[in-house]
């Protein structure tokens, strides 16, 4: 899954290396929300991957228009909630960081 790919890239660059973020949309939401009812082990994944600093914001939009509670355990951090995707991106890209679109 997914998470390999994260896993195999923070182990590639070194610990200290990388600063990995995913910034999720509605469509992005809603893999994560249907993976995530599927299988316990993807929110255990999840939380991991925070525990070792990996950030997934999402667009506050999408979780007012999906009517997510802010205690759901994939985006309950305050801090993932982030106003804009596209504005989110455009800052990320400002600090020469890649981006990588799986949306396509």
């Amino acid at each position: 899954m997914w998470w390999r790919n994260v896993q195999n890239h923070k182990n590639s660059l070194g610990q200290g290396n990388h600063e990995i973020r995913f910034v999720l949309g509605g469509s992005g939401v809603e893999l994560l929300r249907k993976v995530a009812q599927e299988s316990a082990e993807v929110v255990n994944r999840v939380e991991s991957l925070r525990n070792e600093g990996v950030k997934i914001n999402v667009y506050a939009s999408v979780l007012e228009g999906e009517k997510i509670a802010l205690d759901d355990p994939l985006f309950e951090e305050e801090a993932d909630i982030i106003p804009s995707g596209v504005a989110e991106i455009c800052k990320l890209q400002q600090k020469s960081l890649s981006i990588l679109d799986h949306e396509k």
